[in-house]
C-alpha cells in the first residue's frame, strides 16, 4: 500500500510540475509487457485447453479479468482452461505488483466435439483376383477418409472419396473406414467384406484311387474341390497327356463332385483328370489318375471276378486256399497251393499283387518265414505266383526269393505297395525283421518294382541300422497319403532297442527315384508292451478330402482299462499330422483291439471306402465273445458298425478269436458292393485252433450281423493248430 501511495504521489507531482520526475519514476508509470502465448489451435475437439507462454518476472496472468496464474518471479507459465462448444474468445493480460495490467492479448479457439458422419461405401464385388481394390463412397464435406493402412482422402469440401486399398489375406478381407474432421473427431467405422482369390482352385481326385482295378465300365468318379468352384469338367483318356485323339469322354458344366459315363468306357488302362473354375475365373486342374477298367481287383484267374486266398501255415508245410469269386462262389477251394517242407509256415503271410509282370493278370505273393531250416533257424522264403492260365493249371511259383541267414524270418510280412514310383505297374515288399545285417536283428525290407520283364530281383533294400531295430516288423500299403500320385507305405521298427524300447511307424513317401524319404514318423509314447504299430494298414480316403487315410493298431494299449487295445486313425495330408483324427478302444479288459486293422473298400454300398479293426481274444461278459468294428467312410465318416460273435451260438463255436484277421475282397458275388472276410485262426469247432473264416456280403444290413449269419464259412484241413485264416488276401 505504501508503494502504491508513493507511486500516486510521484505521478501527481510530475503531472503538476510540483516535484522532480526521474527516469526511475517515469518507469513506474509504464504497464508491464503483455504475456507471450505460444501458438494455440484455432480448432480443437479437446475441451481442456492448455495454454503455455512467457511473461515478465513478478507478474500474474489474467484470463478475461481473472487471475489464472498467480504473481511470481517465473518467466514461463501455463494454465488449463475449459472450452465450451463452439467459438471461445479469450483475453490474456499480465498484472504486475502495482496492480497495473498490461495490454491485452486476445486469442480465439473453436471447440468442436461432434464427430463427422461415417463414410459410405459403394457396392463392391464379393471376390476379386487382385491384391488391391479401388473403393469409392460418400463423405461429409470437410472430412478426411482413413483406411486400415492410412489416409485415403484428405480434408476437403467434396462429398465423394476414393482410395486404393490392399487386400492383405487370401480369402476373406474385412475392410474398415473412418472419417475425421479438421478438429480431429473420428466417425463411426464403416466396414465391408471382400474375398481375395489370386490362386487357381485346388482339385483332388478321390475315387477310383490311382491304379485301381475296376470291374465296371461305367464307374462312379468322385473328386473334392475348393468351396468357391462354380463349375468343373472331367476328362477320361487313353493317353496320359490327354491328346485330343485320346480323350474318350469329356463332361463339362458339372456343378457336383461325382460323375458316371452314360455309356460304357473301353476296357484297359485309362487316365482321368478334373478341371475346376472358380467364381473369379481361375481354373485349377487335378493331378492325373490311372484306372484299370474291366479288371477286378483280386482277380487271379482272369475271369473278371475278384478272387481271394486264405493261408493255413500251421498244417505240415503250410497251405494257401484260393477261391474264385463270381455267381458260383462256394466254400470249396478252387486252387490249393502247398509249401515245400513241413514246418515252412507257408501261407503265414499273403498279398494280392496288381500285375507285377505286365501281363494283365493279378498275381499272388506268399510268405513262408520258417522255410529253410524250420522256425528255430529259418531263412524264410517268399513265392510269387503269376495270375492267369498258369495259376489255374500249374500253380507253380514263377519266382522264389530267399532269406540269407539262419533266423532271418524272411517272408514274415509281405505286402503290395501299390505303385510307389509312378510307372503304372504294381510294386511290393518282402521283409525279414530278424535279419542281422551288419549287426544283430537289425531287419531289412526288400522293395520290388513291377513291370514288363520283371525278374524277381529286389530293386532296393532297406536295412536297419541299430542292433535289435527289427526293421519290417510290420509293413503295409498306405495309399496316396499326400496326394502326389505316388503310393506311400508304412513300416514298423523298434525304437531305442538297447534302452527303453517301444515301436515307431514310419510313413515312407513314394517317388519316381525310389529314394524312399520318410514323410512322417509316428511314435505314440506308449510302452513296448502296447504294441503300437503292430499292425497298420491304409484305409482309403475315409474323410473325403482327397488324401489317403490309414490305421495304426496298439493292441496292448490300456484304453481306460487293462489291455483293451486301441486303433488310431490318421488323416492324410501334404504333411500328415502325428495326431490321430479318431481313436477306437476295445470293449473290455484284455480284448486287445487293434491286433488286426484293414482298409476293406466299400462294404456298405454308399460308394465310400470303409475300414475295419478286430481284437485278439474277447473275454468280456457273455453273450458277446467277439466283435469287429467297421468304420464307415464318407461325408459323415466316423460311424462305427459292429459284427459280433457269441459262444452260445452253434455257428460260432469257439469265437474268442473272431476278427484276429480281416480282409476286404471286393465284390465277389456281383451285387455291386464290396465284401468282407473275418478270420478266426484259433477257432476250434473240431480240433484245437484249426481256424475258420467267415464271409460277409456287404450292404446296408451288415451292421449287427455276426458269425451266426455269415454268408459263407470256410475251413481248411481241420488239422490241429493249423491256424486256417492266419492270413487272407483279396483286392482291397
Amino acid at each position: 500500500m505504501k508503494t502504491q501511495l508513493r507511486v500516486i504521489a510521484v505521478i501527481v507531482g510530475c503531472l503538476t510540475g510540483c516535484g522532480p520526475c526521474t527516469k526511475v519514476e517515469k518507469r513506474l508509470l509504464e504497464p508491464p509487457p503483455p504475456p507471450l502465448i505460444y501458438p494455440l489451435p484455432s480448432l480443437t475437439n479437446q475441451p481442456q485447453l492448455i495454454v503455455i507462454g512467457r511473461k515478465a518476472p513478478d507478474t500474474a496472468i489474467l484470463l478475461n479479468g481473472s487471475v489464472v496464474v498467480p504473481l511470481d518471479a517465473a518467466t514461463n507459465w501455463s494454465m488449463t482452461t475449459t472450452l465450451t462448444e463452439g467459438f471461445n474468445w479469450m483475453q490474456f493480460n499480465a498484472e504486475d505488483t502495482r496492480g497495473v495490467e498490461s495490454g491485452a492479448v486476445v486469442v480465439w479457439v473453436t471447440l468442436d466435439t461432434v464427430p463427422p458422419s461415417a463414410p459410405t461405401i459403394d457396392a463392391l464385388p464379393d471376390v476379386v483376383s487382385t491384391t488391391t481394390i479401388i473403393v469409392t463412397g460418400g463423405k461429409e464435406a470437410g472430412s478426411a477418409v482413413w483406411g486400415s493402412t492410412g489416409l485415403l482422402w484428405g480434408n476437403d469440401g467434396s462429398l465423394r472419396w476414393a482410395g486404393l486399398v490392399p487386400l492383405l489375406t487370401e480369402e476373406s478381407n474385412t475392410l474398415s473406414f473412418t472419417a475425421t474432421d479438421l478438429a480431429g473427431n473420428v466417425s463411426h467405422t464403416s466396414t465391408t467384406q471382400v474375398d481375395r482369390d489370386t490362386t487357381p482352385p485346388w482339385v483332388r481326385l478321390v475315387l477310383p484311387t490311382n491304379g485301381k482295378w475296376v470291374r465296371e465300365l461305367q464307374p462312379r468318379f468322385h473328386w473334392v474341390m475348393e468351396s468357391d468352384v462354380v463349375t468343373s469338367a472331367i476328362e477320361v483318356a487313353t493317353a496320359q497327356d490327354f491328346t485330343p485323339a485320346s480323350i474318350m469322354e469329356k463332361a463339362t458344366g458339372l456343378t457336383g463332385t461325382t460323375w458316371s459315363p452314360t455309356t460304357p468306357l473301353p476296357t484297359g488302362r485309362l487316365y482321368w483328370r478334373v478341371r475346376a473354375t472358380d467364381r473369379v475365373g481361375w481354373m485349377g486342374t487335378s493331378l492325373v489318375r490311372r484306372v484299370e477298367l474291366g479288371k477286378a481287383a483280386g482277380d487271379l484267374n482272369g475271369d473278371g471276378w475278384p478272387d481271394f486266398c486264405i493261408g493255413e501255415p500251421g498244417n505240415g508245410p503250410g497251405y494257401v486256399y484260393c477261391y474264385w469269386g463270381g455267381p458260383s462262389l462256394t466254400n470249396t477251394a478252387s486252387v490249393v497251393l502247398t509249401g515245400e517242407n513241413n514246418g515252412d509256415a507257408f501261407g503265414y503271410s499273403l498279398a494280392w499283387l496288381p500285375d507285377v509282370n505286365g501281363d494283365g493278370y493279378g498275381d499272388l505273393l506268399v510268405g513262408a518265414p520258417c522255410a529253410g531250416g524250420g522256425c528255430f533257424c529259418a531263412r524264410g522264403k517268399a513265392y510269387i505266383y503269376l495270375g492267369g492260365f498258369s495259376f489255374i493249371s500249374g500253380t507253380m511259383a514263377a519266382f522264389v526269393t530267399t532269406g540269407t541267414s539262419c533266423g532271418d524270418a524272411y517272408g514274415n510280412r509281405v505286402s503290395s505297395l501299390g505303385d510307389i514310383n509312378g510307372d503304372g505297374e504294381g510294386d511290393f515288399a518282402i521283409v525279414a525283421p530278424n535279419a542281422n545285417g551288419e549287426g544283430s536283428d537289425r531287419g531289412l525290407v526288400e522293395i520290388f518294382l513291377g513291370g514288363a520283364g520283371f525278374s524277381g530281383q529286389a530293386s532296393k533294400i532297406l536295412k536297419g541300422v541299430v542292433n535289435g531295430e527289427a526293421l519290417g516288423l510290420e509293413l503295409s500299403r498306405a495309399g496316396d497319403v499326400n496326394n502326389d500320385s505316388y503310393d506311400d507305405w508304412l513300416v514298423t521298427h523298434v525304437l531305442d532297442p538297447g534302452g527303453n524300447p517301444s515301436y515307431e511307424v514310419e510313413l515312407i513317401q513314394g517317388d519316381p527315384t525310389i529314394s524312399l524319404p520318410v514323410l512322417t514318423r509316428f511314435a505314440s509314447g506308449l510302452t513296448w508292451t502296447d504294441y503300437f504299430g503292430r499292425p497298420h494298414n491304409g484305409a482309403g480316403d475315409l474323410t473325403c478330402d482327397g488324401y489317403g487315410d490309414f490305421l495304426i493298431g496298439a493292441s496292448g494299449a490300456d484304453g481306460g482299462g487293462v489291455d483293451r487295445g486301441a486303433v488310431y486313425v490318421y488323416g492324410g495330408g501334404v504333411t500328415p499330422s502325428t495326431n490321430p483324427i479318431l481313436t477306437l478302444y476295445g470293449y473290455w479288459d484284455n480284448d486287445m483291439l487293434g491286433v488286426s486293422v484293414a482298409g476293406i473298400g466299400d462294404v456298405t454300398g454308399d460308394g465310400w471306402p470303409d475300414a475295419a479293426a478286430g481284437p485278439y481274444a474277447v473275454m468280456g461278459p457273455p453273450p458277446l465273445d467277439g466283435y469287429v468294428f467297421i468304420l464307415l467312410g464318407g461325408p459323415t465318416w466316423g460311424t462305427v458298425w459292429t459284427l459280433t460273435a457269441s459262444r452260445f451260438l452253434p455257428q460260432c463255436d469257439y469265437p474268442w478269436g473272431f476278427g484276429q484277421t480281416l480282409a476286404g475282397i471286393g465284390d465277389v458275388n456281383g451285387d455291386g458292393i464290396g465284401d468282407l472276410l473275418v478270420g478266426n485262426p484259433i477257432d476250434s469247432q473240431f480240433t484245437t485252433t484249426h481256424g475258420r473264416v467267415y464271409l460277409f456280403f456287404g450292404g446296408s444290413t451288415l451292421d449287427g450281423r455276426g458269425c451266426k449269419n455269415a454268408d459263407l464259412s470256410f475251413w481248411g484241413s481241420l488239422a490241429s493248430s493249423s491256424r486256417f485264416g492266419q492270413s487272407m488276401a483279396g483286392g482291397e
